[in-house]
């Protein structure tokens, strides 16, 4: 598994400010709010490298897994808060959660592979707008 050495991973506490946005009846607001908001975007942003690292030795399900949550984190760090900012807290302690979850559980992996793949279908898939509707609603003609 790779190591962040510049800044390690604290997974305790990436649970802990996790748990603070996803299980508490309602999020704090205010100044509270904009500190927990920058506790999680730190956290992602500290995960994101190692779990880009380990996409490309992760196979099949676990690696197409890891490419959305990727995509889904760099939409969220990119737009900033499009909607709410306790919405934008809510969506990056998901996004913190299954980063952590992939770079502590990745599956079996195998040699590297793909990493300029992986990296291409990143930035294609941030090229593409969602339709309002959403992708699950589209259908064939």
């Amino acid at each position: 598994m790779t190591a962040n050495m510049l800044f390690p991973v604290d997974a305790d506490t990436i649970r802990k400010t996790c748990e603070s946005a996803l299980w508490i009846p309602s999020l704090p607001t205010g100044e509270e709010l904009e500190t927990l908001t920058t506790q999680l975007r730190g956290h992602v942003q500290l995960l994101v490298p190692d779990v880009q690292d380990l996409a490309a030795r992760m196979q099949g399900d676990m690696r197409r897994l890891a490419v959305h949550v990727l995509v889904r984190t760099q939409q969220l760090l990119g737009d900033g808060a499009d909607t709410s900012p306790a919405c934008d807290a809510y969506d990056l302690a998901v996004m913190a959660r299954a980063l952590l979850t992939l770079r502590q559980e990745p599956g079996p992996l195998g040699e590297p592979t793909g990493a300029n793949e992986i990296a291409e279908e990143i930035r294609r898939r941030l090229l593409v707008p969602i339709p309002p509707q959403g992708l699950a609603r589209q259908s064939a003609p």
